[in-house]
């Protein structure tokens, strides 16, 4: 592996192009490089898949250049929580998504969500999902607390916005009542007809 050397085993040059001396004996190819044979010709480093700073053959990265990416079975990709619009070959390849997301594919246009209980709005960011309202921050996994029984969608525990019972209608203190001709039948819990 020597081009030059000092003794039998320790080089002070290395024969392959894209390689380092090692400290105690021979040759190394350099980060981004691998080799599958004795670096005894010049092309013996050949060069990694531009999202790996270090592969064990051409496309197996065993790291990546992008911060907050990990090997995949073909180079590399984001963790959750970041996302790429393009190849991960520049360490700042990887962008944090909003953060009320766990993984997206864009920025503000989350896949999951931290919170329980929500998930991902058409538009941006991530939504209580029916039955459940915010309390907090959707970036805080117990951000969803239930509504009421009676409610379908709410603004707080006891104030519904949409009442589960297609026969109930919000009162004026948003709590869902049964309506003209409706009366509450408490052994099915919903409203029932009147005779």
């Amino acid at each position: 592996e020597c081009l030059e050397c000092d003794d039998s085993l320790h080089c002070l040059s290395c024969k392959s192009s894209n390689a380092i001396v090692l400290e105690n004996k021979g040759c190394k190819c350099n980060d981004g490089y691998w080799n599958d044979t004795s670096l005894i010709l010049e092309d013996s480093c050949q060069k990694c898949f531009d999202e790996c700073s270090l592969c064990e053959n051409s496309y197996s990265c065993l790291d990546c250049v992008s911060f907050y990416s990990i090997p995949k079975d073909v180079g590399c990709k984001c963790i959750d929580g970041y996302y790429a619009i393009g190849p991960l070959v520049l360490v700042n390849s990887c962008i944090k998504c909003a953060e009320e997301c766990l993984s997206c594919q864009e920025g503000i246009l989350c896949e999951d969500c931290i919170a329980a209980h929500a998930v991902p709005d058409k538009v941006s960011g991530c939504v209580c999902e029916d039955g459940y309202y915010n309390v907090k921050d959707l970036s805080y996994e117990d951000a969803c607390l239930p509504c009421g029984d009676s409610c379908l969608k709410c603004t707080g525990a006891d104030t519904c916005s949409v009442c589960k019972d297609p026969n109930a209608i919000l009162s004026s203190n948003n709590i869902c009542i049964c309506g003209n001709s409706y009366y509450y039948d408490s052994k099915n819990s919903s409203c029932s007809p009147c005779n």
